[in-house]
């Protein structure tokens, strides 16, 4: 059984500043490469297990080049959401 109040509020406060800085990191890593995989055409598409790595294109592939870029999206929308969740719990903790 977790008890209400086992940690105090200053922790959670940084803690929720972490995860807002990390995501915001998560956010521009991903969104680097989703613009220089639109940029050039070329992707990296992994199965939903992520066992097989295979670099495709554009062209050739524009199905799996589709997912992949769909995938890093769905990665920008996640990590923008917890970035934006962690800092609004910051500042809500830090009044």
């Amino acid at each position: 059984m977790i008890v209400s109040g086992s940690l105090p509020p200053r922790a959670i406060k940084w803690f929720c500043l972490i995860l807002a800085v990390s995501a915001f990191a998560v956010v521009l890593i991903s969104g680097s490469v989703w613009y220089g995989n639109d940029r050039s055409g070329e992707a990296v598409y992994r199965t939903s297990r992520g066992a097989v790595k295979e670099d495709i294109t554009r062209d050739i592939h524009p199905e799996k080049f589709r997912e992949a870029q769909t995938r890093l999206l769905f990665r920008i929308g996640i990590g923008g959401v917890l970035c934006v969740t962690g800092y609004r719990f910051f500042r809500k903790l830090s009044e």
